[in-house]
Order: C-alpha cells, then sequence, then structure tokens
C-alpha cells in the first residue's frame, strides 16, 4: 500500500522500520539493507513527502527478506573453520578441522561483548594470544625475543607503546579474571590449514571494505558446500572493524554496506550463521596467501645499481 501511494511522512517510515528491525534482529544480515530509510527518516518530513525511489528499493527488499527471519538454535555447529585476510593486493582463505563441540566453545563468544566488560586492549590480549601460540608450539627462542622486545617496550619513548606493554603484562599476571571474552586457543590457531584462495582485487578500495570483500568470498566457499548448510560456522579474521561490522548487521559507509549486503545475501540464502572471532594479524594463516602478490613484487624488483668506486669525472 505504501508504494502504491508513492507518499510517505518520516513518523509513519520510522514505524514500519520499527516492525522490520523487531524481526530482524533475529538475522542481523538482514539489517544492512536499512540505508536510505534511516536518511528519509531523519529528514523529519512532518506531513509527508514523496518516497525516494531508493527508499521503495529498501522497502521491497525488506518485504522479500521477512519469510527469511527465523532462528533454529537446534542448528549443529560444522566442524570447517574459516579464517580469512585481505591486503592491497587480494584475498587469502584457509580451512582446517576441529571437533564439534571445540568449535561451539569458540564460536560462542561474540567480539561485540568485549567493549561491554571493560576488557583489557585488544592488543593487549593479542600479545597475550601470540605467547600463548609460541608456548603451545614449545618455541622457547622466539619466546625468550619475544618477552625481550615486549620488556624493551616498557622504556620506549612512545606513550602508546608503553601503555601497550604494561596493559599486555597485566594480562599475563591475570589473564584468568580480568577478561571475558577469552581468545581463540592456540590448538586452532596453529592446526593444519588448507589453502582454499589467493587472488588479487580487482579494483583498491579501503583496507576494511577489502576485508569485508574476503568475508563475503568466504561465505560463497561455505554456501558451496551443501554440507555446510542450516549449520552454525566459526570464520577468524584479524580485523576486527569488519567483525563488529558483520556481528552488528550493517555499517554506515557505504562501501561496507554494500559488502554487507553481500554478505547477507549469501548466507541468508543458505540458511548459514557466521560467528566471526578475532586473532592477531601475526599468528593469522591467511596472512601470507593474501600478501602473495606482494611479495612476488618485491622478489621481481630490480635490485639497487650499485654505487660507482670512482667519483664522477669533472
Amino acid at each position: 500500500h505504501t508504494l502504491r501511494r508513492g507518499f510517505l511522512s518520516s513518523h509513519q517510515l520510522e514505524k514500519i522500520v520499527g516492525h522490520y528491525v523487531s524481526q530482524g534482529l533475529l538475522r542481523r544480515e538482514s539489517l544492512s539493507i536499512l540505508r536510505a530509510v534511516c536518511v528519509f527518516a531523519k529528514r523529519k518530513f512532518k506531513y509527508g513527502a514523496r518516497i525516494w525511489d531508493s527508499v521503495a528499493r529498501e522497502l521491497r527488499w525488506m518485504m522479500s527478506l521477512l519469510p527469511t527471519m527465523e532462528v533454529d538454535i537446534s542448528k549443529p555447529w560444522s566442524e570447517k573453520v574459516w579464517v580469512f585476510d585481505a591486503s592491497e593486493w587480494g584475498e587469502g582463505i584457509m580451512f582446517s578441522y576441529h571437533p564439534a563441540h571445540t568449535v561451539q566453545e569458540v564460536g560462542g563468544f561474540n567480539e561485540r561483548w568485549r567493549f561491554k566488560h571493560g576488557e583489557p586492549p585488544a592488543r593487549a590480549l593479542a600479545h597475550r594470544q601470540i605467547m600463548d601460540t609460541l608456548i603451545f608450539q614449545q618455541d622457547n627462542e622466539k619466546l625468550h625475543e619475544y618477552l625481550s622486545n615486549l620488556e624493551a617496550k616498557q622504556h620506549d619513548p612512545s606513550k602508546s607503546q608503553r601503555r601497550f606493554a604494561r596493559a599486555t603484562a597485566s594480562v599475563g599476571n591475570h589473564i584468568d579474571t580480568t577478561h571475558h571474552v577469552p581468545c581463540v586457543p592456540a590448538c586452532i590457531v596453529t592446526s593444519k590449514w588448507v589453502e582454499a584462495s589467493s587472488k588479487p582485487w580487482k579494483r583498491r578500495e579501503h583496507i576494511s571494505v577489502l576485508e569485508t570483500r574476503a568475508s563475503v568470498g568466504t561465505a560463497r566457499f561455505i554456501c558451496s558446500d551443501v554440507k555446510l548448510h542450516n549449520k552454525h560456522n566459526l570464520v577468524l579474521s584479524d580485523s576486527m572493524a569488519q567483525l563488529l561490522g558483520a556481528g552488528k548487521g550493517r555499517s554506515s559507509a557505504p562501501g561496507m554496506c554494500r559488502a554487507l549486503r553481500q554478505l547477507a545475501a549469501v548466507i541468508l540464502v543458505a540458511n548459514v550463521t557466521l560467528h566471526g572471532r578475532w586473532v592477531p594479524s601475526e599468528v593469522n594463516p591467511a596472512d601470507h596467501p593474501s600478501r602473495r602478490g606482494l611479495e612476488k613484487r618485491r622478489s621481481c624488483a630490480a635490485p639497487a645499481r650499485p654505487l660507482a668506486r670512482s667519483g664522477p669525472a669533472f
């Protein structure tokens, strides 16, 4: 009826969006389509105005997505764990297999909870996870070197370095009591990973947008396997911006909003639920596949010309 009239006030649109959001919270991915309707509602058209074409398009999308607003709490967890990364060159996607109960324990936490309980900084937890990984690998030499560098940073002139070093020391001493969202265990990070994709980008974009596009590529790999449909899937990433945007369901940044819409279209059609967890860039297994082109570029670069032993002739 609203689309046939083609005329609507901001207050009336806010009511429609409110009903949709109450249903969309079941599948937060569906909230990514709300952009033009929010702008229209903020304009405060008290006596009504002609509906914009972008608003009409999003209203049609809202009607089409309503049948997908359902959650099955009995869905099983997939044993296949995915990890992705993005760089200025391209994307890297890898996967490994773990017991379903381990995947459920790790995927049962949401990264957004870190900002609700006053937890330590993410970089401090990153230092802790790197140390846990080195301990799990029993690489005492690298661990000693890492701790020496960390101790040197406590006397660094930079305030940020000293702050991170102090926060890391406090997390290391009270890791079991200071945080509510545990890091991804080292047994998953250091497991055997199989490369699924390593390809360059077709155009340049902001790194947060590229990370979100890498998550779309991961979702396409998941949905291409029928055995992973109607399941919970654990996905690892080192981009907190992407994880928070996907966990929220939408983003105010236009580039990320478009990528999140693509992500929603892929996972809603297969009834797949993605659970994103954060890992530090230093231990991300997909970091190497995402930078393969950069390494080839450096290796193919022409060597620097040596300086002449004799000075110039005058």
